[in-house]
């Protein structure tokens, strides 16, 4: 390159500026940036061990397809993607059949769009953290950010069925990323810990009880631990039953109100599940039933003992591991 024209490059300071300079100079910056949109591309397809030898299902005619829709498309950051889908067909991960079907729509969707599938798709391989509440983030979670007529176009396309993703939608979104890139943190996203604490309560109607049960609920949204509460009035529901907590909290001001309905309050907690037991006393006036679990005094306060639980809770799974 001219020196003249590597200066004008290096001086031109926004795009608008390239085109003052004149058709050579802007010539000369298209071409190293498809240069660099090359080289994005081939870095892609070659991560890994991928060499000649074990790559020998691409053709010419795939190789050529994906080259010209790189160069027509629009948002130089599909080049990565790009580069990743012909590394899935060189390796013959894809079917004949698909591959010009996931060049095409490749070259259809934007960035945006085929990140936010990567997204919703992630979210069916792990438990992900919603930013409120105690659920777990779902495929059309991600799809909530896209226009109407680009979640039209992902459904005509074949990407998505009901409220997931398709088999096909899937498998453009395997050939496009890595395993290592469909992870929760790949993502951006948190992940639950693994299990749930539930807090028995037979007083919840007492203020200070629940003001406890909102704030381990508070702490436990914020360091990744479901907490569910329950009262234990009547024969087990359906929803404890399938989803058993991991830690149970005895939490009471009178025990007998818990030990009067020890039947019910037993029928919540799985074989070996960890209780412990919370009042707003030191415990020791608590019945036999209660006295053989760990107790925890709210007479501490109610914020430092809830931010206990959450520790003993986490300690606990962590012991697991």
């Amino acid at each position: 390159m001219a020196d003249w024209l590597g200066e004008a490059l290096e001086t031109a300071r926004d795009p608008f500026a390239l085109i003052v300079k004149g058709p050579r100079v802007l010539a000369e910056w298209m071409d190293q940036r498809r240069e660099k949109r090359y080289q994005e591309f081939i870095d892609a397809a070659r991560v890994g061990d991928v060499f000649p030898e074990n790559a020998e299902a691409m053709t010419a005619e795939d190789l050529v397809a994906i080259m010209r829709s790189l160069e027509q498309d629009m948002e130089a950051e599909k080049s990565v993607l790009y580069g990743r889908l012909a590394r899935t067909i060189a390796l013959g991960r894809i079917v004949l059949s698909e591959r010009r079907h996931f060049i095409k729509v490749l070259r259809e969707l934007s960035f945006h769009q085929v990140e936010q599938l990567r997204s919703a798709h992630v979210s069916t391989l792990f438990n992900l953290h919603p930013d409120s509440g105690s659920g777990r983030m779902v495929p059309k979670d991600f799809l909530a950010s896209l226009v109407e007529h680009d979640k039209l176009q992902i459904e005509q396309l074949g990407l998505w069925a009901k409220d997931s993703l398709s088999p096909t939608g899937k498998r453009l979104v395997e050939a496009c990323y890595l395993k290592d890139e469909l992870t929760a943190q790949a993502i951006g996203a948190r992940e639950w810990v693994d299990g749930m604490l539930d807090i028995i309560c037979n007083e919840i109607g007492e203020g200070e009880c629940s003001r406890f049960i909102d704030e381990v609920t508070m702490v436990g949204h914020g360091r990744l631990v479901k907490v569910r509460n329950q009262a234990a009035f009547r024969s087990n529901n359906t929803i404890s039953s399938l989803f058993p907590a991991s830690m149970a909290v005895l939490l009471y001001f009178d025990p007998s109100k818990l030990t009067s309905q020890w039947k019910f309050v037993e029928e919540r907690i799985r074989p070996g599940t960890e209780v412990v037991t919370a009042s707003f006393d030191d415990g020791s006036s608590r019945e036999p039933t209660l006295s053989s679990y760990r107790h925890f005094n709210l007479a501490s306060g109610i914020p430092i003992v809830a931010s206990e639980i959450i520790d003993h809770f986490l300690a606990a799974k962590s012991g697991e591991r």
